[in-house]
């Protein structure tokens, strides 16, 4: 496979009324390192934004028999609850305060991904 080369903006969020801050993508979109979608999502215990996949992951063990279905089961980074919910840039509010969140651009990020044949 030929190595391809992707540029994305480096996002931030920033809240008018508390200032909360945070560098997330704000939307879905597909990583193609890991084959997965990826969201970001707000968690309702501890109150941040954060990355993680929007796809179903399911783990199998050696016999093939099922264990778990990650996908109803969005584990926040910071606190490890499952209380998490999607945000987007376009309608989400701040989560610690719920106020508007500002988008600004600091550059450009490259994520080298492998082609497709």
């Amino acid at each position: 496979m030929d190595k391809a080369t992707t540029i994305i903006e480096k996002r931030y969020f920033k809240c008018e009324k508390c200032s909360y801050e945070v560098q997330v993508y704000g939307e879905s979109y597909f990583d193609s390192g890991c084959q997965n979608y990826i969201g970001t999502f707000q968690c309702k215990e501890c109150k941040i934004l954060f990355e993680s996949y929007l796809t179903k992951i399911q783990e199998w063990d050696t016999q093939g028999d099922f264990i778990y279905d990650l996908a109803d089961e969005t584990i926040c980074l910071r606190c490890g609850k499952v209380n998490s919910v999607v945000w987007n840039k376009d309608h989400g509010k701040c989560p610690k305060c719920d106020s508007v969140m500002r988008l600004s651009v600091d550059g450009k990020i490259k994520v080298h991904t492998l082609g497709l044949p």
